[in-house]
């Protein structure tokens, strides 16, 4: 039997169901480049293992309890790995790796969303660099999870959030002077959705850009977005938020950190706030667990 659609003003946009059995898989590429992976090419990322002890602890206060890691991850391991967590049964499950994550992939059907992190070096046109020094396109990335590769995430949000470089162009702060301002005088059916629908794809940098990142500290982007999650609210004992507030908070914190160059002389102080591209086709309201055993995330 088909619902009623109405969408004749902004308060019929409903929020993502978040009561499913699971909050999800969240998946972490952390891609380092230290050791055996070490190159020439690309620099070691010192600070990615503080960023993603960071991230892990803030998905974990949102109720992720699947939160598989995978560092310096090759381009062919990525693929296969991504393949199967999004249920592809094409793939060769030829290793205890890729079996355990299609195994996992069973609980994107029971679960709230999902989530992916990959945090390594980038280039221009949405390229990273895979653990492998090869390059991958982020579009290729995210497709394996729309709705024509994984029907189990069909109607539920995909949040992406990558910390790359983007480029290398500066970008220059403009102030502003805050002021006050004066006061003065549907139809019946099923609703089809395009595939690429319920992503929210979170980059650290805009296109052309760099991102930065503290040797030892770890990234302004991941820092900042992992300190926003452990933290929003938290005073008011609020226990949910749309996640658009979250970023925002980000972006003008970041920019809050560009504009205090003289009281972070071992700082770069030309960071912009990221770029997010919302395909979401419903309210992302989040929800905080707030655990005393989580690490916590320290403004700096």
């Amino acid at each position: 039997m088909s619902s009623k659609l109405q969408l004749n003003n902004i308060d019929d946009i409903q929020p993502y169901p978040m009561q499913h059995d699971s909050r999800g898989i969240a998946l972490i590429f952390n891609n380092s480049f230290d050791g055996k992976f070490a190159s020439k090419e690309h620099d070691e990322r010192s600070g990615s293992k503080e960023d993603e002890t960071a991230i892990t602890a803030a998905l974990g206060i949102l109720g992720f309890d699947r939160i598989k890691s995978y560092p310096n991850t090759t381009k062919k391991n990525m693929e296969a790995l991504l393949d199967a967590y999004s249920g592809n049964d094409k793939i060769k499950l030829d290793t205890e790796e890729l079996k355990e994550a299609n195994h996992l992939s069973a609980v994107l059907k029971q679960s709230d969303c999902f989530v992916c992190v990959i945090m390594t070096h980038g280039g221009e046109n949405d390229k990273i660099v895979c653990g492998d020094g090869k390059p991958w396109d982020i579009r290729k990335i995210i497709s394996k999870f729309d709705g024509e590769n994984c029907q189990e995430l069909v109607g539920k949000p995909k949040i992406f959030i990558i910390q790359a470089c983007k480029g290398g162009l500066k970008n220059k702060p403009v102030f502003r002077n805050e002021q006050k301002e004066g006061h003065g005088p549907a139809d019946d059916g099923q609703l089809s959705i395009p595939s690429s629908s319920d992503f929210l794809i979170c980059y650290s940098t805009l296109e052309g850009f760099p991102s930065y990142r503290l040797p030892g500290r770890g990234s302004w982007y991941i820092r900042t977005l992992s300190l926003a999650i452990r933290n929003f609210d938290k005073a008011k004992k609020l226990e949910t938020t749309d996640f658009s507030r979250l970023l925002l908070w980000v972006q003008n914190r970041i920019a809050l950190m560009s504009s205090r160059g003289p009281a972070y002389p071992d700082e770069l102080v030309e960071e912009d706030g990221g770029d997010v591209i919302v395909e979401l086709m419903k309210q992302l309201m989040v929800e905080a667990k707030y655990d005393a055993k989580a690490e916590e995330v320290k403004a700096d």
